[in-house]
Formats: structure tokens, sequence, C-alpha cells
């Protein structure tokens, strides 16, 4: 059930400029890091480790669906609280992602900047400039299915219409993008109000183990998500590894 936990972000956008030269998004420099440096390196094996014991977990118990296992992204969304005391679960994640993709549409069409919201927060603005550039030129692959996004202000979607949003492989790129932003600087606390769900209880110090939960998203976000969206025959409901399945 969909329960609209990002109903109150701001997703609008600010019709105005800002003094900002564009820039080629991939030619700007990201201060590194000992935490992108020990993250990134470690990834593979902390992601392993990671859905390696979920997966024991999830074949201890029954899944809703007899006779499969949980599946991946409920397992790591699972570790992460949202303010209301539940666990961040797929259809709702799916819906903030397509309100930000239908958002960078609407300000680039509409020649407009991100205004400053909880969503982009600590993203310096040079970066959300080159964003909306990059946006500008995906439009172009599809316009018309451009234009829906911009006029799309839905705060619900069917699993139907998520499937079939995701699906479009100019969304597919989109996406890429966003995630691309969403984690592009090292900042947990940063994480927690972007993505309005928390990896513990803590706001000063976080632990191993908030690393290693962040990593684990971001890793099946850039590796895996699209994928649940694809099958060999294009008919979501035949991938045995759907995002809904």
């Amino acid at each position: 059930m969909v329960d609209h936990e990002y109903n109150d972000y701001d997703f609008g956008c600010v019709y105005d400029d800002i003094d900002i030269p564009i820039q080629d998004f991939n030619d700007i420099q990201i201060p590194q890091s000992n935490f992108s440096q020990n993250t990134d390196s470690s990834f593979s094996s902390l992601s392993s480790l990671s859905l390696s014991q979920n997966s024991q977990n999830a074949s201890t118990s029954s899944s809703r669906r007899a006779g499969r296992p949980e599946h991946d992204m409920t397992q790591i969304l699972r570790k992460f609280t949202k303010n209301t005391g539940k666990s961040a679960d797929r259809e709702n994640f799916s819906i903030f992602i397509i309100r930000i993709i239908n958002k960078l549409f609407r300000c680039a069409l509409k020649m407009s900047k991100i205004g400053k919201t909880r969503v982009f927060k600590g993203i310096r603005a040079t970066v959300l400039r080159n964003t909306i550039e990059l946006f500008k030129d995906l439009a172009i692959m599809n316009i018309d299915l451009a234009n829906a996004c911009v006029n799309d202000k839905r705060h619900y979607f069917t699993t139907a219409e998520i499937k079939k949003f995701f699906s479009e492989i100019m969304i597919q790129s989109a996406f890429k993008h966003v995630i691309d932003v969403l984690f592009i600087e090292d900042n947990i606390e940063d994480y927690c109000i972007r993505f309005n769900f928390r990896c513990c209880g803590n706001q000063d110090e976080h632990r191993d183990e908030c690393v290693e939960r962040w990593m684990n998203l971001k890793g099946y976000l850039n590796e895996y998500f699209m994928g649940s969206f694809r099958s060999v025959s294009g008919k979501n409901d035949d991938n045995p590894d759907s995002y809904f399945s």
C-alpha cells in the first residue's frame, strides 16, 4: 500500500536564472573523501555479504507471494526507516524517483532552475544546473514523453504505470543521471534528508553499518534496478527478476 510519504516534498521549480556557467557534467571534479574511497573499493564485498545474509534470512521465512523469495530491493530498503516508523518500500521509492524525473523535465523544458528543496540538499548549484542541461538533451529522444512528464504532477502511480514508466529508454537514461546526482556528495545525513528515510537514529555520527546500507542501495540502483523492468520478451510480467514480482 502506498502511503504517500513524499506528498509534502517540494518538487516545484523556481523560475529565475542563476549565474553559473554551463559545464560538462562529466568534467565536474568532486572532492574525494575517505568515505568514497573506502566504500567504492569495498562495495562489492559489502553488497555480496549483505545480500547473502538477507537471502538466508528471506529463505527462512515465507514470502508474501508463496514460493518466491523476498525481492533484493525489499531486503535493502528494510534497513531504512521512514519518519512514520515503517520500513521504506519499493512502491513509494519508485514514485519518489518518478516525481524527481518529472520535476527535472519540467524545469528543463520550462527553462527554470531547480529550487532549494530537501531532495537536492547538499548538492552544488553547478551540478544541478548541468543536470537541467542534460535533461534538455534527453528530452530530444522522445519529446512527447518528456512533455507528458512535464504535465504529470500526480502523487500516486499504479504498479502498471510504474512498470511502463521505467520501461522507456529515455526514462532509463534519466534515472541513471538522477542516481548520480542524489549520491554525488559523500554525506550520509544529506542522504537521509534527500530520500526521506533513515539508516539509524543518529544525526551527528553514523556507523559503518550506515555506510554499508547506503552503498548497498546505491549499488543496487546502479546495477540492477533497471534490469528488473526488462525481459527478453519485453513484457515485465515474464521477467522472474521483475521489480514487482
